[in-house]
C-alpha cells in the first residue's frame, strides 16, 4: 500500500495541488504506512527469532554430548541424459531410443567417447524450468553437484559416509537383458556402467580420504535386479581402480556376493547385497549354481560378525532393500535356506548390532528388524531418496552417533525444495546457482524432536511406533516427514495438463512435448 500511495502522489504532483481533504488522506496514509512498516519489521524480527530458536533447538539437544556425524545417502540415480521434454517410460525422463524393448538392435548405446559430459544439458534444463530435475524423474547432474556442496558444508573430511545403493540411473540400454550361460559383459551395452563410473569418480574427487560403507542397489546390477558374477567382478574392479574401495574391500566384494565392510574405531559397517536374497535375484544357469553366492555371502557375514564380537566392536548393517515387506508384499525369498540362515545370524549377533541402514523406497522410514518369531532385534532406518523419482523432495539423512558406544543418538533429514529451487534458478538465470538444502520445520527437524526420545534404539522405536497407532497428529507428521514434504499422486505438470485436455494423446504431448510416440506410457496419467 505504501508503494501504491507513492505512485499516486507522484502522478498528482504533475497535475494540481491536493485539496485539504486530500492532504488529510495523505497524512493518514503516511501514518498508516509508518504503522505498517513497524508491524512488518516486528513480524520479521519475531519470525527470525523463532527461526533462530528453532534452529538452535536441535543443536541444544546435542549440547555437551560427544557425538560423531555420519552422512547417509541413497538412491541418487543421477541421469546425465535427463530431458524434461521426453520420456522413455513412466519414471524415466530421457530419450526414447535408449529403450531396448522398443528399438531392439537399433537401440542407441553411447560409447566411452560419446558419453554425455557432466553439464552438456544444463542450459536446456534451466530454460525449461528444470535445472535440478522434475518430480517423478531421475535428476540431472546439477542436483548431484548441489548435493556434494551441501555435504561438504556439513563435514568436509568425514571418516565414513554410508551409501545404501542405487547410484545408477534407470532406463538404460540392456537393463533387462536376458542372460544365458554364454553371455559376457561385452555383450551388454556399457553406457550405464560408464555413467555409474563417472558418479563414483565425482564422489572420490569430493571426499578423497573418506571410507565408503557401500552396497549395491537393485538398479546398480546389470541386468537390473539380478546378481550376475561377471558384472560384479567388472564393477568391483572399477571401484578399486577409482580409489573408492580399498584392496581388502574389493577382495571381499567380488568373492563374497557383494558383501564387504569398513571399520572406523570400534564400529564395523557391514554392507550386504540384499538383491542376492530376492526371489530370482541370483543368476543361475545350472542346478549346481543355485544359492552359491548367497551361501558365500552368508558365510562371510557370520565371520565378519564373529570377528567384530571378538574384538569388542559394534556393527551397523548396511543394505539397500529394507528387511520388511514392500507395499505389503515380500521382496525377499523368505522361504530360502540362505535367507532364513541370514535372519538367524542377525538374531544371534543382535546384541552387537546397533542399527540397520537402508534405502530403496524413495521415502524415509524407520522401524524394527524382526526375528523369526516376529520380535524386534534392532532398529531400522531408511534414508529418503536423493532422486525425486518417487514424487518426493530430494533428501538424505545425517546421523549423530555416540563416540562412546556408537549408539544412534539422533538423526535429521536434509531436504531440497525442488519446485522452489527450479523457480529460483530460472529467475536468476545463473549457471552457477546450486540451490539450498534445509531441514524440516519444528517437530520434524530430528528424531529427538519428533519422538521426544534421547536415542534411536529398538526400545525407543517400539515405544514411538505404539504412539503412532493412537495419535492422529503424530501419524500425519510422519507422512509429511517420509517424503520430505509429501508430493502426492500427481505432479504440478499433470494438474496443468489435466486442466487443459481430457484426451490421452493430448495430455501426454502436454506432459512431454518432444515425446517419441513409440515410448508413450500413459502410466504418467494415473
Amino acid at each position: 500500500p505504501a508503494f501504491e500511495y507513492q505512485d499516486i502522489e507522484s502522478a498528482k504532483n504533475d497535475s494540481v495541488p491536493p485539496s485539504r481533504s486530500e492532504q488529510c488522506i495523505q497524512h493518514a496514509c503516511t501514518r498508516n504506512a509508518a504503522v505498517a512498516y513497524i508491524f512488518v519489521f516486528f513480524s520479521l524480527w519475531l519470525y527470525m527469532s523463532k527461526s533462530t530458536n528453532d534452529a538452535n533447538i536441535a543443536q541444544v539437544s546435542h549440547f555437551g554430548e560427544d557425538l560423531r556425524t555420519i552422512m547417509h545417502i541413497s538412491d541418487t540415480h543421477v541421469d546425465p541424459y535427463f530431458d524434461p521434454t521426453e520420456s522413455m517410460m513412466k519414471g524415466v525422463c530421457h530419450r526414447c531410443d535408449f529403450s531396448s524393448k522398443v528399438w531392439g538392435k537399433d537401440t542407441v548405446c553411447p560409447s566411452e567417447d560419446e558419453i554425455r559430459a557432466d553439464h552438456d544439458h544444463d542450459e536446456f534444463n534451466r530454460q525449461h524450468g528444470y535445472t535440478f530435475g522434475r518430480y517423478g524423474c531421475n535428476p540431472p547432474y546439477m542436483l548431484w553437484k548441489s548435493l556434494h556442496r551441501h555435504m561438504l558444508s556439513i563435514d568436509a573430511n568425514p571418516e565414513v559416509i554410508v551409501f545404501t545403493g542405487d547410484i545408477s540411473p534407470h532406463g538404460y540400454p540392456d537393463d533387462k537383458y536376458s542372460l544365458t550361460e554364454d553371455t559376457t559383459t561385452d555383450d551388454l551395452c556399457e553406457t550405464k556402467f560408464l555413467v555409474t563410473r563417472q558418479m563414483i569418480r565425482d564422489l572420490v574427487r569430493a571426499f578423497p580420504s573418506t571410507k565408503w560403507a557401500y552396497t549395491l542397489g537393485n538398479n546398480d546390477h546389470m541386468p537390473k535386479n539380478i546378481y550376475w558374477q561377471p558384472y560384479i567382478e567388472k564393477y568391483g574392479k572399477m571401484l578399486l581402480d577409482e580409489g573408492f574401495f580399498t584392496q581388502e574391500q574389493h577382495s571381499q566384494f567380488v568373492n563374497h556376493g557383494g558383501a564387504n565392510y569398513v571399520d572406523a574405531g570400534k564400529t564395523r559397517y557391514l554392507s550386504l547385497d540384499f538383491t542376492l536374497y530376492m526371489d530370482g535375484g541370483e543368476a543361475e544357469f545350472e542346478k549346481s549354481d543355485k544359492g552359491v553366492m548367497r551361501q558365500r555371502s552368508s558365510d562371510f557375514t557370520e565371520k565378519a560378525l564373529e570377528s567384530a564380537k571378538e574384538n569388542g566392536m559394534v556393527v551397523y548393517i548396511i543394505g539397500h532393500q529394507p528387511l520388511t515387506t514392500k507395499k505389503g508384499k515380500d521382496e525377499y525369498d523368505t522361504e530360502s535356506e540362505q535367507f532364513i540362515s541370514l535372519k538367524q545370524l542377525l538374531t544371534k549377533y543382535s546384541p552387537i548390532i546397533k542399527v540397520g541402514l537402508f534405502g530403496h523406497r524413495n521415502v524415509a522410514g524407520f522401524g524394527e528388524v524382526l526375528n523369526k518369531d516376529f520380535l524386534p532385534i534392532f532398529p531400522s532406518l531408511t534414508a529418503p531418496g536423493v532422486s525425486p523419482r518417487g514424487r518426493n523432495q530430494p533428501s538424505f539423512n545425517v546421523i549423530y552417533q555416540s563416540k562412546v558406544d556408537s549408539t544412534v543418538m539422533d538423526f535429521e533429514q536434509w531436504k531440497f525444495d525442488l519446485q522452489t529451487e527450479n523457480n529460483n534458478a530460472a529467475r536468476l538465470n545463473d549457471p552457477d546457482y546450486l540451490g539450498t538444502w534445509s531441514r524440516h520445520d519444528n517437530d520434524l527437524k530430528s528424531w529427538r524432536m519428533l519422538s521426544g526420545e534421547k536415542n534411536f534404539t529398538v526400545q525407543t522405536v517400539t515405544k514411538y511406533l505404539e504412539l503412532l497407532s493412537t495419535s492422529q497428529s503424530e501419524f500425519f507428521d510422519i507422512e509429511e516427514w517420509k517424503r520430505a514434504g509429501y508430493i502426492g499422486d500427481d505432479t504440478p505438470e499433470s494438474y496443468t495438463c489435466k486442466h487443459l485436455f481430457d484426451v490421452e494423446d493430448m495430455m501426454m504431448t502436454c506432459l512431454f512435448p518432444n515425446q517419441d510416440v513409440k515410448c508413450w506410457d500413459n502410466g504418467w496419467l494415473t
